[in-house]
């Protein structure tokens, strides 16, 4: 299943060692049920263990390949 991600490109730095540097972070939300993951638990205040929704949130350094 596809899933859309926002992305976000926070900018480019030279770090100490002169190597160029890249920024980005990834966020997104998708469902548990939409991927057949359907497992949970009742907790004694009757909510549930799980929620319905999984947040994604990934933060990306990436190296400039010389």
């Amino acid at each position: 299943k596809l899933v859309e991600l926002q992305v976000e490109y926070n900018g480019k730095i030279i770090d100490p060692k002169g190597q160029e540097k890249i920024s980005f972070e990834v966020t997104g939300k998708v469902s548990r049920w939409e991927f057949d993951m359907k497992y949970n638990s009742v907790l004694e205040a009757n909510s549930l263990l799980i929620d319905e929704d999984i947040d994604i949130s990934i933060q990306l350094l990436l190296n400039k390949e010389q």
